[in-house]
């Protein structure tokens, strides 16, 4: 198969006019440039996607698609942790089935944003399995809960049951996710740090979210004290450890090359500094950020000290929908200074690299995976531009050399032979 296109952007910084791109029947791509030359040493049928742009699929790289179904459950916009607790409520009224088809409804959602890779933060075996049968590439973070020192042996316990259940594959890695630094527990913490690490896995932690997490982590105090005891956390001796949240997980080995820190609103440039000589991911989730009225994101300073950053969705419970291509578009009207290029990057490449996955996914080159998507494109000059621009829409997405998502489905001018 070869899909051309008037544009080809094989990644950020190199754009082909009139390209295309040559598919194995593996799921990998044979060839990227030229349609000429493409077409010269490659054969099968041709899909012409006429005046569109073909990019790499974009990377979510934190996402609680479980959660699809809570959109528009959520009352008024609340302080972060009654909206963690109105979450919480709803959530005891699902069952298995409810969370199957919401997170079977969120993968939906990421196929037509744009997104072929999504990092799933899994907290319910129904959100793996739905995942597990979906064609969209997906790392499935399993998520730990417990600050109990004395339901350590639990939760070890069921961490260790989930991985053995969900074998990796091409489309399917597993990794852990200990959820933040004030819901697990030191000694838990550390165990999720090793599990990650003798499999060379991803983790994926919830850090610098909000002042609560920073006055809980230095002091042992505050609202998310108060949050525990009204949601039935066990009672615990925590004093506060007298550093920031990023200094915590740091100095307990939590920072490496294959971590991503969520959120990261709220940072100190000591704390950029210490995640820049980690080699740890930054993931910003922009209109998540935005539904809670956080100070304006530190994204630039995280760029100017060398951080890498990727974007993620986040859930339906804080984020109007789930379109990869909507995030960046955000982003842009956020951060006018940055240049699309480095945009682009934030969900693709950089995505790709935190998640050991450099010149697999988020690029178009020979030996990567078919994760393609055609964009309609909007206002602008220029290809990159005009993918950001006013207007653009996702119109096809292919993973691994299958469509799974396609608008213009039916239409013969498509096919050319």
């Amino acid at each position: 198969m070869i899909l051309r296109s008037k544009y080809l952007i094989c990644t950020p910084t190199d754009t082909i006019e009139n390209g295309a791109v040559a598919i194995n029947n593996d799921g990998t791509i044979e060839a990227a440039g030229p349609f000429g030359e493409v077409k010269r040493a490659h054969s099968g049928k041709i899909i012409d996607r006429h005046d569109e742009i073909l990019c790499p699929g974009f990377i979510n790289a934190h996402a609680h698609l479980g959660l699809t179904a809570l959109k528009d459950t959520i009352t008024d916009k609340p302080p972060f942790f009654d909206w963690l607790h109105q979450v919480a409520t709803h959530l005891e009224t699902w069952s298995d089935d409810d969370y199957f088809d919401s997170a079977m409804a969120g993968v939906s959602l990421n196929l037509a944003g744009g997104a072929t890779t999504v990092v799933e933060i899994c907290n319910n075996t129904e959100t793996a399995n739905a995942l597990q049968l979906s064609g969209i590439r997906k790392y499935l973070l399993f998520e730990v809960i417990g600050f109990d020192p004395n339901l350590l042996e639990i939760c070890k316990g069921r961490l260790e049951k989930r991985r053995a259940v969900f074998r990796e594959e091409a489309l399917l890695h597993t990794g852990v996710a200990p959820h933040a630094p004030y819901s697990v527990g030191q000694d838990l913490l550390v165990f999720c740090r090793d599990k990650a690490m003798e499999r060379d896995q991803v983790l994926s932690i919830h850090l610098a979210e909000s002042p609560e997490e920073a006055e809980f982590v230095q002091k042992g105090t505050g609202a998310i004290k108060t949050f525990k005891q009204k949601v039935g956390f066990p009672a615990d001796d925590w004093s506060g450890a007298n550093v920031s949240p990023v200094q915590y997980v740091s100095d307990l080995g939590l920072l490496g090359r294959h971590t991503l820190l969520v959120h990261c609103n709220y940072l100190s440039d000591e704390d950029i500094a210490r995640m820049a000589d980690s080699e740890a991911t930054a993931v910003y989730c922009p209109r998540s950020h935005q539904y809670f009225d956080h100070p304006v994101h530190p994204l630039p300073r995280l760029l100017d000290a060398g951080v890498p950053v990727a974007l993620g969705t986040d859930s339906l419970a804080s984020n109007e929908g789930l379109s990869m291509l909507d995030e960046m578009k955000f982003v842009r009207s956020r951060f006018p200074e940055l240049e699309d290029e480095t945009i682009l990057a934030l969900g693709t490449t950089t995505g790709a690299r935190a998640l050991g996955a450099a010149g697999q996914i988020g690029i178009l080159r020979k030996g990567a995976y078919a994760d393609v998507i055609s964009v309609r494109p909007g206002d602008g000059q220029g290809a990159v531009s005009r993918l950001l621009g006013d207007g653009s829409e996702v119109t096809m997405n292919m993973t691994g050399g299958r469509i799974l998502f396609d608008s213009h489905a039916g239409e013969k001018n498509r096919t050319v032979t």
